[in-house]
């Protein structure tokens, strides 16, 4: 088990917001008590290790203010398989947003992913773009990511893009249903792609590059990369409510951050 007198952390809890939840539980698992955000705190505290919760609420700004300073933070957002609040499933990341480099390891003994892999698909008709959220574009610096992709997509091919914003009432399914490839830059709905065998062209920040299928200019030229490591990885980067509760979780990613990258 994970002590404070071991490893100095703090925990920030938005000010609303559905993340507290897993915070209040990861204050449980570590116990730790939990704080909110506050610049002059921040200022006052940068030998501790924060653990932030989303990007919003003062999260982005805390983000920022570590990463500019080279100082270690966890992260933690929505799962990439089985997500949402209802499912209880959590990620959990070091030093930045996502999973994007692989580390070699073996399938989590700690959480069950349950996954079907489908063979991967090389028919379709449209490209589906999942531009990021006005939230993810304002604290990525991102504006105009969807023109821009757009315009270089009609210089590599004539199939017909479809656009799905985060939110839709539309079933992620329907989206997928003869879809050739799928565009995005972080959004997990990559993880979904994949495992359904849909080509991805995504960036080196997102959890799926280590199964891209590369650059926008190569639209028409999938790879099919085989995935077992990047599950693998997946399985080890989130977990659910009762093992943060537990510290289980924590405990378990730190020792998988021992594992060499690929």
């Amino acid at each position: 088990m994970i002590h404070p007198s071991d490893h100095p952390y703090v925990l920030f809890q938005n000010n609303g917001g559905l993340g507290t939840k897993l915070i209040k539980c990861l204050s449980v698992g570590l116990k730790m008590p939990y704080t909110f955000y506050q610049d002059y705190w921040i200022r006052s505290s940068i030998h501790y290790t924060p653990h932030i919760w989303g990007i919003l609420r003062g999260s982005g700004a805390l983000i920022n203010y570590a990463s500019q300073r080279g100082i270690n933070f966890y992260h933690y957002d929505h799962a990439y398989i089985n997500r949402g609040h209802k499912s209880g499933n959590y990620r959990i990341t070091s030093r930045q947003l996502n999973l994007s480099r692989l580390r070699v390891c073996g399938p989590s003994k700690l959480t069950s992913l349950n996954t079907r892999l489908v063979r991967w698909r090389s028919h379709g008709s449209h490209i589906l773009i999942s531009p990021p959220t006005p939230n993810m574009i304002s604290f990525l610096q991102l504006d105009g990511w969807l023109d821009r992709t757009i315009a270089q997509l009609k210089k590599y091919t004539d199939r017909p893009l479809k656009i799905r914003y985060k939110g839709t009432s539309t079933p992620l399914d329907e989206d997928l249903k003869d879809c050739f490839a799928l565009v995005t830059h972080q959004s997990n709905i990559a993880v979904d792609a994949v495992l359904s065998g849909i080509p991805v062209y995504v960036p080196t920040s997102s959890a799926c590059y280590s199964v891209s299928s590369g650059p926008l200019s190569a639209i028409e030229y999938p790879k099919f990369p085989d995935r077992e490591l990047l599950i693998n990885n997946i399985s080890h980067s989130q977990y659910s409510l009762h093992h943060f509760v537990s510290g289980h979780a924590f405990q378990a990613y730190r020792e998988y951050l021992e594992f060499p990258f690929l």
